[in-house]
């Protein structure tokens, strides 16, 4: 294989950068030359002989065909897309997928050690997913693990989940002795499951066994079993039970049923563990808050506060559809109540309470048990006349005097006094001096 880069090969992609390796072939970074659209291109290496102290996995043309249409057939946003499969001029065979900018979830492991328990949640619900994409279609992926997990970001979720590597796939009925070896151990030796190991059928649940070891790996910090040699790490797997969370950290509260849950996924009999569909659904069923990489969630919505030293609210339990496993049911959500109407009767009583503290406040001017007698209007003023006769004094005009109110004493009334009225001017025969004039 030429390893000058940059390099063009059949259907315009030119190579730029070598970003990983593995037994089967090389993935460079390359773009279309004419869309400029990056893409990642994995090289199948030419065919060898295997050594003596390697096993010889089968057709490695035949492997590479066959990861190509699988990737091709399993439709999930959380599968990493086929866009070309072709030969170069030197008659190599390169696939050619979307390419995944970001970090696997073996680094970012190896950087913070673990994933907090909001984030490990949300990327196990999108690894179910993903696997019962590919579990429709009959495919088993085999090998998953942290470095065939990109973690990427799509809109406002910085933990989006994309699954590589289907080199070591299978077809859940597949029997080609071309691409399946007798006594032959195919995966990573920490998340395989018991009967991977011991050479027993491999089918879906196989992949959920990887997926829960994946997850008490994000949650804990370790692995679900460690040892010191290969054959006592396999001998772990086939007959140990895992630890549980609390001996790694004791002092850090998990959701209800999460633990349980996990376990479930590493039981040692695959016929009781979890579908994949059943696995996301119960995933959904725990209460955990949003990740903290995500802005906001549009999809996680009915997130609650984190688990802390407060008792997480009681849940019913639920029996899920493989045996002996139960996890806790979400628990509805009551309706809140409107308030507008008792804000209103406490309007209405506060106004009541402050019309009376003022009415009380003021004294009353009306005496007890009597009615008051409204004043009579006040008599008009008696006008003298315009012109007085020579020598004779104009009389005086006598205005009526204002009419005075009755005060009633609240506690000791008194009589009321009756108002004196104006006397009338005299009459004009009895003033003094005046001398009447008979005309003549």
């Amino acid at each position: 294989m030429t390893s000058s880069l940059p390099r063009t090969i059949a259907g315009g992609y030119s190579l730029l950068e070598e970003i990983g390796a593995g037994g089967m072939g090389v993935v460079y970074r390359g773009i279309h030359d004419v869309l400029q659209r990056p893409v990642a291109v994995k090289m199948l290496l030419p065919p060898r002989k295997p050594s003596a102290d390697e096993i010889d996995t089968g057709d490695p043309v035949e492997r590479f065909l066959r990861e190509a249409r699988m990737l091709a057939s399993v439709q999930s946003e959380h599968v990493v897309n086929v866009l070309h499969f072709g030969r170069t001029a030197e008659e190599e065979l390169f696939l050619v997928m979307e390419f995944v900018a970001g970090d696997s979830l073996s680094s970012r492991l190896k950087r913070d050690h673990h994933v907090e328990v909001a984030g490990a949640v949300h990327i196990a619900r999108q690894l179910s997913r993903a696997l019962a994409a590919a579990h429709v279609q009959g495919i088993v992926h085999r090998d998953l693990k942290p470095a065939n997990i990109m973690l990427t970001t799509r809109g406002i979720d910085g933990l989006f989940v994309k699954v590589l590597d289907f080199g070591i796939a299978r077809l859940v009925n597949d029997d080609n002795p071309r691409l399946t070896s007798a006594g032959v151990v195919l995966g990573t030796l920490d998340y395989m499951a018991p009967e991977q190991i011991s050479g027993g059928d491999v089918t879906t649940a196989t992949d959920i066994y990887a997926l829960g070891c994946v997850l008490y790996r994000m949650l804990v910090g370790y692995p679900p079993f460690l040892a010191t040699d290969a054959m006592n790490l396999l001998f772990r797997h086939l007959h140990h039970t895992p630890e549980p969370f609390a001996n790694f950290l004791p002092n850090v509260r998990f959701p209800k049923g999460l633990e349980a849950l996990t376990l479930a996924c590493l039981d040692k009999d695959a016929s009781r563990r979890p579908s994949a569909a059943e696995l996301e659904a119960m995933l959904s069923n725990l209460r955990v808050p949003a990740p903290s990489s995500m802005e906001g969630d549009t999809e996680r919505l009915a997130l609650v506060p984190t688990p802390g030293p407060m008792a997480m609210a009681p849940r019913t339990a639920t029996t899920s559809s493989f045996a002996g496993s139960v996890f806790p049911a979400r628990s509805p959500v009551p309706q809140r109540r409107s308030r507008a109407p008792a804000l209103a009767f406490a309007a209405v009583l506060i106004g009541l309470l402050v019309f009376t503290a003022i009415k009380t406040s003021v004294p009353s001017t009306s005496t007890p048990g009597v009615t008051p007698t409204p004043p009579p209007a006040p008599a008009p003023a008696i006008a003298a006349p315009t012109t007085a006769p020579p020598g004779v004094e104009s009389p005086r005009v006598v205005a009526a005097p204002k009419p005075t109110l009755p005060v009633a004493v609240p506690s000791t009334p008194k009589a009321r006094v009756p108002r004196a009225r104006p006397k009338p001017p005299p009459a004009e025969d009895a003033m003094p001096g005046f001398k009447r004039v008979n005309p003549r």
